[in-house]
């Protein structure tokens, strides 16, 4: 018992009173309705019905009553109880002023106590157990957000054509998605629900207004950001791990870029995969191997193909969605080997359309669960899922230079797979796994082993640079050939698979590492750049010359300062106008290819309307 005193008591009691209250209220028809389930035999459903309606009823009148601390926060309660208790009342027929039966769902008195008691400890707690895991943020900043994606969300970027991304009928808030009859959850939908930013109150805007269709496909723009709340990259249904999300508007453009440019400038996307076959450890590029496999996408069957230039030669036109050619770029590695699989680390420099499933099947290793590219159908009933995760995205934030590197733990279905997998005689540390160190994951399993360690703490960092987008080490290039992996683009000949229009780096660059390695440190700016007060050291002045002093300046033009002058100001002018120029080269080529591609599917389409109206002129019937 403890005195208080002043307005701060008084303020405590306000915040504690209406919690309070419904607990209390809670607790009391809990106590009824398991009155009533101790009672041996089987109760008339209206009398559990009757018991649910009135529960319900009071929790209404007493967050919306006018004895509320807040009305808005009285009302965000009681949505959020609506979505909680949706398994047990029907509210499109629910009544406060009568009882009508159709209102409650047909439930068991056991399945009710259930539900009320999971959200009587959201009430004390303030955790919520919902049915379906929610999406986690690993870390964030001003301008751009990182999600972990469980199994069974969708990521839609709004159809192949014009169509407006899809909802989930009327559902009010997120806590209500998590809690509906299906995990197959539209991941812009929760996002655009559950946080609060300049694109999801876009995107929420976009939804009141009614449209069925988008005005714009070029899924890089404000306007398609718009549409999918931020969401820059997808990622299939089964696959779990880290999605980068705009927060604001202007970057969304320059995040689409940084994660589809295929070059060391571009985002770093590791993955985790569990495949069928042990896959032998390459010698060459530090251990590292890579696929450069073409491939197409087939619109009938949904998924990818090998590309032949000689049966294909007519889709060259096509774009990547309609089945034309798509260059891909895949480097992998083992780090753990099973008995008959093995645990794959991977990174995509492309992002294709399963182009890690298709290039693990290719090379006759198909990822577990994976029957739609080879896998044994029987890996549904003991796997559930297919066995990839996006574990690590790094990338240099568009506006501040900031280096990002977001990490996914290994969700629980994934560590469940790894443990119905047979033990291997001769698993040897290899290679990668002592690069890499360990993997996080959600759980503790030591049976797993070291290799394998629960996340503490933050899996999020943020370093600032101070340099927007610079390259960092690439593999070492000199290594031979093997049967499944192939030499980076530049160095192959164009009659091989690769993309012919990379072009090779220049001799005068120093030697580079790997993806995988940490970027070079940055050594820090001079002392006067941090502190005005200080001065930068000036070089001597240079000896007189006579030429020197007979050539006066031209008229008109700055005299230049003296050797060894340096000003923050001048430096900050060169890298902002270095910056408009990158940026305008990029924005200039990508309208160029989008204008392409667009003039390319227009004809198509013509071509195909006038064959059409041929046949139906001339042709007999």
């Amino acid at each position: 018992f403890r005195i208080c005193s002043g307005s701060a008591a008084m303020a405590g009691s306000d915040a504690r009173k209406r919690p309070k209250n419904a607990q209390a209220l809670l607790g009391k028809y809990l106590a009824e309705l398991r009155g009533l389930i101790s009672k041996k035999g089987a109760l008339p459903r209206h009398e559990t019905a009757k018991l649910i309606w009135r529960t319900v009823r009071s929790l209404r009148e007493h967050y919306l009553s006018k004895d509320s601390v807040s009305k808005d926060s009285g009302l965000e309660r009681w949505l959020d109880a609506k979505a909680m208790l949706k398994e047990l009342v029907n509210w499109d027929k629910f009544k406060p002023e009568g009882f009508m039966p159709d209102s409650i769902q047909n439930v068991t008195e056991e399945h009710a106590e259930k539900v009320l008691t999971r959200y009587d400890n959201f009430l004390v707690s303030g955790n919520i157990d919902t049915k379906h895991r929610a999406p986690e943020i690993l870390g964030e900043t001003d301008l751009v957000c990182f999600i972990d994606k469980p199994c069974g969300f969708l990521c839609q970027f709004g159809g192949d054509q014009t169509d407006a991304p899809q909802l989930s009928g009327r559902i009010h808030g997120a806590t209500e998605l998590l809690n509906g009859p299906t995990s197959k959850i539209q991941l812009h939908e929760y996002l655009a629900k559950k946080l609060k930013t300049e694109v999801t109150e876009a995107t929420r805007a976009f939804w009141k207004s009614g449209a069925a269709s988008t005005e714009c496909t070029c899924q890089s723009c404000e306007k398609c950001c718009t549409y999918v709340a931020g969401l820059c990259h997808r990622l299939d249904v089964e696959t779990t791990g880290v999605v980068v999300v705009a927060k604001k508007l202007s970057v969304f453009n320059d995040l689409r870029m940084a994660i589809n440019r295929k070059s060391t400038s571009g985002a770093k996307k590791f993955y985790l995969a569990i495949t069928h076959g042990k896959i032998p450890e390459p010698d060459e590029w530090n251990g590292w191997g890579s696929c450069t496999i073409a491939l197409k996408w087939d619109i009938e069957k949904r998924m990818s193909l090998r590309w032949d230039d000689e049966h294909d030669a007519g889709n060259k036109g096509l774009g990547r969605d309609d089945g034309g050619k798509n260059e891909t770029l895949t480097y992998f590695r083992p780090l753990k080997y099973f008995s008959g699989y093995t645990l794959l680390q991977l990174q995509i420099t492309t992002g294709a359309r399963h182009q890690i499933r298709f290039h693990c099947a290719e090379m006759g290793y198909p990822l577990v669960g994976d029957s739609k590219y080879g896998a044994p159908q029987k890996d549904r009933a003991w796997a559930g899922r297919v066995a990839l995760h996006a574990y690590r995205v790094e990338l240099y934030e568009p506006v501040t230079g900031n280096y990002l590197k977001a990490v996914a733990p290994l969700p629980p279905d994934l560590l469940k797979i790894l443990l119905q997998l047979p033990a291997c005689d001769d698993a040897l540390d290899l290679r990668g796994a002592k690069e890499e160190g360990h993997l996080q994951t959600r759980e503790d399993h030591p049976q797993l082993g070291s290799f394998f360690q629960k996340a503490k703490g933050s899996t999020f960092s943020c370093e600032g640079s101070g340099v927007v987008s610079p390259p960092w080490p690439c593999p070492s290039y000199e290594a031979s050939q093997s049967t499944f992996s192939t030499p980076p683009p530049w160095q192959r000949h164009t009659s091989q698979e690769v993309a012919s229009q990379i072009s090779p780096p220049p001799p005068t660059l120093p030697r580079r590492r790997h993806p995988s390695s940490p970027a070079p440190p940055v050594s820090p700016p001079p002392p006067w750049l941090l502190h005005p007060s200080l001065t930068p050291p000036v070089s001597p002045p240079a000896p007189w010359s006579p030429a020197a002093a007979a050539t006066p300046p031209l008229p008109g033009t700055a005299t230049p300062p003296p050797a060894g002058s340096h000003t923050a100001g001048s430096d900050n002018r060169r890298v902002q106008r270095l910056r408009a120029a990158v940026k305008r080269r990029r924005q200039i080529k990508e309208d160029s290819r989008v204008l392409h591609l667009s003039f390319l599917v227009k004809r198509r389409r013509m071509i195909e309307r006038l064959r059409g109206e041929f046949h139906s002129m001339f042709l007999p019937m």
